[in-house]
């Protein structure tokens, strides 16, 4: 999909690299996480980690991909733009909830300067958070969701 907008905190020293994309198509920023080290501690043999995709801007619109993305929607099918109501029915009801305002007020300065901004309100100010793999792996996807409708989604296989 070429460069797109790189991001390494430490200069890549610790291996993480994030690479993000604005898909003019869908209308969605997406960033994906890669961590070297991380491969080494998972099933799946990837050093790709995380997938955040939102209508909120996370890069400048410049770095389009050099390929179309297909759309973006989770291996269940939910999608940005997508009910609460329509989530809950293809995930069920046992996610976890959080309350992405008092969530943000709550967290102590050293986490926001330790995390990347994913734990905002800006994605959306509520986050519904479902375990999707099996009892020994760390899979999860969590949706953000804004005004009853899926805002962001992020996919993750690490804490």
């Amino acid at each position: 999909y070429g460069e797109g907008f790189r991001f390494s905190p430490n200069d890549g020293a610790t291996g993480d690299v994030r690479r993000c994309y604005y898909d003019p198509r869908q209308h969605v920023y997406i960033e994906f996480n890669f961590n070297k080290y991380y491969k080494m501690n998972t099933i799946y043999n990837s050093d790709l980690n995380q997938i955040m995709a939102s209508s909120e801007p996370m890069c400048a619109k410049k770095y389009t991909p050099k390929h179309p993305f297909p759309p973006f929607k989770t291996e269940f099918g939910v999608a940005i733009g997508m009910s609460k109501a329509k989530l809950q029915a293809i995930m069920g009801r046992k996610g976890l909830a959080l309350d992405m305002v008092a969530h943000e007020k709550n967290s102590s300065i050293l986490h926001k300067l330790l995390m990347r901004d994913f734990d905002s309100s800006d994605y959306g100010e509520l986050q519904l958070i479902f375990n999707t793999g099996d009892n020994d792996d760390l899979l999860y996807d969590g949706f953000f969701l804004q005004d009853g409708k899926v805002k962001s989604i992020f996919v993750s296989d690490s804490e």
